[in-house]
């Protein structure tokens, strides 16, 4: 799962109400730009089961709820990878936070997911294009490519000692016209005695998600929603793009 691409984006469609409803159904979220979905049931009094899985990896689901909280766990079986899941149900929305320790540092993610529309009507042609809602806006020439964002953690001694790494690399373009395809991404784990990987090729469009900049910030606007999301303050140089979040937290991605 993306830890840290581009800035932790959310799509909440708030609610003044804090009603309690059933948590049964699908989900959709989003995380740094990539579709989260979120599969969730009843498996008998006070708890739920199900899955989430994004462009990368699948995780099961199992926790406990009590009114409209939900403490449990979210677990991808080919890494070995345990986050920790507390979840807040506020009508069709769900907040959610992720935790997972990473060699001795809690990373955090949240991800608001929103329960996805029971589709009803006149289905579409396939070969009626929808319009660029992002087709006025303007965009910065220089971000337009492809931006690589990797990340090392290490633990520990190889010496004789425990040791611990976990690398990741993860490919965004920003294409021309507004629109974001994911360039791919790869997770290597390793230790004294143990090894795992897992790699997506990427190549696929990010729907209904497009960007556009104006007074050197860098928007998402997530058309399903209807909502933008500024990602920060952006300076480009030698290849180089930092970002600067609205809440100080700084991203640097390398030119492809």
């Amino acid at each position: 799962m993306r830890m840290t691409f581009l800035v932790v984006v959310t799509i909440l469609a708030i609610s003044p109400a804090y009603a309690q409803k059933s948590w049964t159904g699908k989900y959709e979220g989003n995380l740094n730009g990539e579709a989260i979905i979120l599969t969730l049931a009843e498996a008998g009094a006070g708890a739920v089961s199900g899955t989430m899985t994004d462009a990368l990896n699948k995780y099961d689901i199992a926790g406990t709820v009590k009114g409209n909280t939900l403490k449990g766990t979210a677990s991808e079986k080919n890494l070995g990878l345990v986050f920790d899941m507390d979840a807040i149900l506020l009508q069709n929305n769900i907040q959610c936070t992720l935790s997972v320790n990473v060699f001795g540092t809690v990373e955090k993610m949240e991800i608001d997911f929103m329960r996805s529309p029971t589709v009803s009507g006149v289905q579409v042609p396939a070969n009626k294009k929808s319009s660029n809602p992002v087709a006025s806006k303007s965009r910065d020439s220089r971000i337009t490519g492809t931006w690589v964002k990797e990340s090392n953690y290490s633990s520990g001694s190889g010496f004789g000692g425990n040791y611990g790494s976990m690398s990741s690399r993860e490919v965004m373009v920003f294409n021309a016209d507004g629109t974001l395809t994911s360039g791919g991404s790869s997770v290597v784990v390793g230790g004294n005695d143990y090894t795992g990987s897992s790699a997506n090729a990427g190549g696929d469009q990010l729907k209904d998600v497009f960007w556009y900049t104006g007074d050197s910030r860098l928007y998402l606007y997530f058309a399903q929603n209807n909502q933008t999301a500024e990602l920060g303050r952006y300076y480009i140089e030698n290849g180089k793009m930092l970002i600067t979040g609205t809440n100080g937290e700084k991203l640097l991605l390398y030119r492809d």
